[in-house]
């Protein structure tokens, strides 16, 4: 026998029990067997297979010139001068280990379309031989493989994950006599104690009532004005309550006069049946055996992790029955194709690089880019503090696309963001460390180029949200007022909403006149990329636009106090406020 131990020290047996072609051991000789056991236990092994070599020197070459591009070298000036490739073929799984859920619940009567338990003992031993059924029926195991196998990802790489099983998931229900009416269905009526009456609402079980024709006071008044004793009470003041016939008690309204109503716990029904929904689903985990993979493999399928699938054929294979009876195991076989190789370029710099997966990408290479675009990325550095004709220099340095794509991204995107689309533009020949320098001082070389125009822009955006006010106030307030209902909480959001919008405006136009500056200053790296620059950064001039708009749109509410239309009713009490204050 031949077994896969991984690192995580799990066994697995490849004899086989069903192979890929659907054949099983009873029906192959002896001389069959051996051949497909063979098979089987090679399957565990690591192998080398031989590589394309074209095609992937083709994707090599293709790879490093998305870097390379516009970046001082030619497509021609590209050569590969060593290639050492070859396709590594091994064997990873997917582990499911079997986990149960039970959840319960109580509803009225005896539920009889469930399968039926007589005790929480009985359900346990029941759930126990589903677990094992499911590890050691291999009907039920190709059931939880076709699961797993018909997922998008079929299991390859899923770690700890619970994968639904929903065709295991079952109901049982366990039937309770009933402990509140003691298996009756009916419970003692609680407003009346079980009597069958209670005492009169009328007379409040005193048997009289206040004479309704003369409310009490034992007289009436006649037709000259004088008393006259009361005929209905006989001078009493009180008459025989209708309602119980001066019997003081009444039939109860909650039992109808039984003294019994239907018991809440069970509705009536006597019994309660407490329902189990056990749930038997699959916790994935995905292991390979690092130990056996050459290094770099190994290393660089951990680096890629959830995105390893992207960058590797595989598929799955069955090897036969799993050797541990608590878990079941969906093996795959994966092949990763790779190389160690040498680019020649015709500035005679040599650059080694590793390459790895379906995509070819490239890794262990040098900061080549830092070398090959130097005098662009000097300028920009330059350009970063100051130094000389500040639009000058990152035009210098825009004649390197690595460097177009950092302003343009700069200029785009916060310094988080613009970095991360800059690491997926180069993703080698460039240090982190470099690529934030780069960043840095593109932003300061933008922000001193703008610096002008985004002051002008919080004057002209302030003057501009001024002018929205002012005719808000009074002009289109009035209008809008008279078509909606006086509500000074509506009045007052959409004040605020015109607030908000004239401080968008503001920002807006700082952002507009940055731009049409870059767009000028920077035409010729506009040229270049065929991308235009419609906006810049407002950066800090964004608060001061915010707190000059916000006074502007004081000011001009305030304006309304002293004018023909009328003043909304939040400025009438702030300056009620400044004048106690003053």
């Amino acid at each position: 026998m031949c077994y896969f131990e991984s690192k995580k020290h799990y066994p697995f047996k490849v004899t086989m029990d069903e192979y890929q072609d659907g054949s099983t051991p009873e029906s192959l000789n002896e001389e069959e067997k051996r051949k497909r056991q063979i098979e089987a236990e090679q399957a565990a092994e690591v192998f080398r297979a031989e590589i394309d070599q074209e095609q992937y020197k083709k994707l090599a070459v293709k790879n490093l010139w998305s870097v390379l591009e516009g970046n001082g070298i030619e497509a021609n000036e590209v050569e590969i001068t060593k290639f050492e490739g070859d396709i590594i073929e091994f064997i990873a799984v997917t582990t499911l280990k079997i986990k149960t859920k039970t959840i319960d619940r109580r509803q009225s009567g005896k539920v009889t379309n469930l399968s039926i338990v007589d005790s929480e003992a009985q359900l346990k031993e029941i759930i126990k031989k589903e677990e094992h059924k499911i590890t050691h029926s291999q009907d039920v195991i190709k059931r939880v493989k076709d699961v797993v196998l018909e997922r998008k990802d079929k299991g390859f790489k899923v770690e700890n994950e619970f994968i639904k099983l929903p065709f295991l998931h079952k109901s049982y229900a366990k039937h309770e006599p009933c402990t509140s009416c003691h298996s009756n269905g009916r419970v003692k009526c609680s407003a009346c104690h079980g009597k069958g009456q209670a005492t009169c609402p009328n007379c409040n079980g005193s048997g009289n009532i206040t004479c309704h024709h003369c409310n009490g006071r034992q007289y009436v008044q006649g037709p000259n004005n004088e008393r006259k004793q009361c005929m209905h009470c006989n001078g009493t003041g009180r008459t025989s309550c209708q309602t119980c016939h001066q019997s003081r008690l009444v039939q109860c309204k909650t039992c109808g006069g039984g003294g019994e109503t239907t018991c809440l716990s069970c509705n009536g029904h006597a019994w309660n049946s407490k329902i189990f929904t056990v749930e038997i689903d699959a916790f994935a985990n995905f292991e390979m055996d690092s130990e056996r993979l050459p290094h770099k493999i190994a290393k660089y399928c951990h680096f890629l992790d959830k995105n390893m699938p992207n960058h590797v054929e595989f598929k799955p294979v069955i090897m036969g029955r799993e050797h541990e009876r608590d878990m079941i195991v969906i093996p795959y076989q994966v092949r990763v194709p790779n190389a160690e190789l040498n680019f020649k370029l015709k500035n005679e710099m040599d650059l080694g690089a590793y390459m790895f997966g379906t995509q070819g990408r490239l890794y262990e290479m040098s900061y080549f880019l830092e070398a090959l675009a130097k005098p662009g990325m000097d300028a920009l550095l330059d350009a970063g503090t100051g130094k000389g004709d500040v639009a000058g220099l990152l035009i210098k340095a825009s004649e390197y696309r690595i460097n177009r794509n950092i302003i343009l991204a700069t200029n785009a995107l916060p310094k988080s963001r613009a970095y991360r689309k800059t690491m997926e533009i180069a993703p080698v020949g460039l240090s982190e460390s470099k690529a934030k320098k780069l960043i840095l001082s593109a932003e300061k070389a933008l922000g001193q180029i703008t610096k002008r125009p985004r002051q002008l822009g919080v004057i002209a955006g302030s003057a501009l949200a001024g002018l929205l006010f002012m005719t808000y106030f009074h002009k289109m307030r009035i209008d809008i007022f008279k078509a909606i209902s006086p509500n000074f909480a509506i009045h007052n959001l959409l004040d605020g909403l015109v607030c908000i919008l004239g401080i968008t405006l503001s920002i807006f136009t700082i952002k507009a006149m940055a731009g049409l500056k870059l767009q000028k200053t920077l035409f010729a790296l506009r040229r270049k990329t065929g991308q235009k620059i419609k906006f810049g950064k407002a950066g800090d001039y964004a608060n001061y636009a915010f707190v000059l708009t916000l006074f502007v749109f004081l000011a001009s509410a305030y304006t309304t106090i002293s004018s023909a239309v009328p003043a909304p009713k939040w400025v009438l009490e702030l300056s009620k406020i400044l004048v106690n204050i003053l």
